[in-house]
């Protein structure tokens, strides 16, 4: 299992593990996506910076060829390109398929504990307080449901990232009715986004909170029915659906 030390890992928090064979399905389509990396470059060599074929595969080639694992190690797991997964299999094919499936394992990491629903939540830039809080909100949700699988996970995760939007929503609608100053430096936040009165802005804030609080409600609503509506059969010997009656321990016997 890979050890993640930061929040955006590298191949230096990788630890080595023993050789494995990735799925032919698998394997088939990388290459694929590392080919089709390999014609996105060149074409956009020859078009966009006027380079004749011949250099621009040649000069294409001669960069794949200065990719090696040392380098990567410099790299976030989520910056590395189909160019560096193909640098490496021009030079260690096993070397590849290694840090390929790390790389899965990282992010496995990722997605059970939560920080990969963060990026959802807008919160994956922002200061860890704010990471702490929806992760926070996301075990409470998670403790209540206690998740029975990973679908079920998921949309704890989208519960948790739409409470939390309606959250901030919410507040960014509540700073308009409050002192002038407060106003101002919403202003000032929002100096970037086209400009709105105070009217318009306090709508659209409220719109946008209530718009979150639905979501909120919908994913709760489809985690309900899907607990609702499984059937779940253990040692029943006779199962009455509707007006027709099953027994079970007669079919198991008919199969046996």
């Amino acid at each position: 299992m890979a050890e993640i030390v930061k929040n955006e890992p590298t191949a230096q928090t990788i630890k080595p593990v023993k050789p494995l064979s990735l799925p032919p399905e698998e394997r088939s389509s990388l290459i694929h996506e590392m080919m089709q990396s390999f014609c996105d470059d060149l074409e956009y060599s020859i078009t966009k910076e006027h380079t004749d074929p011949a250099t621009a595969l040649e000069n294409l080639r001669s960069m794949d060829a200065t990719v090696r694992f040392g380098e990567l190690t410099q790299t976030p797991l989520r910056d590395v390109s189909w160019r560096h997964l193909r640098a490496l299999e021009m030079d260690d094919p096993k070397l590849m398929e290694q840090y390929w499936i790390e790389m899965k394992n990282v992010a496995r990491d990722q997605i059970r504990s939560g920080h990969f629903a963060a990026r959802g939540a807008g919160v994956a830039n922002q200061h860890p307080w704010e990471r702490a809080t929806f992760l926070a909100l996301r075990e409470e949700l998670s403790e209540e449901w206690k998740p029975r699988d990973s679908i079920e996970q998921t949309l704890i995760d989208q519960m948790a990232q739409a409470y939390y939007q309606y959250i901030l929503w919410s507040e960014r609608a509540a700073l308009w009715g409050v002192l002038q100053p407060k106003r101002k430096d919403l202003r000032e936040q929002s100096a970037r986004l086209p400009q709105l009165t105070e009217a318009q802005a306090m709508e659209q804030d409220s719109n946008m909170a209530e718009r979150y609080h639905r979501m909120f409600l919908r994913c709760q609503r489809a985690l309900r029915d899907s607990r609702r509506y499984s059937v779940n059969i253990q040692g029943a010997k006779q199962v009455n659906i509707g007006d027709q009656q099953i027994n079970v321990t007669q079919e198991t016997d008919e199969k046996q």
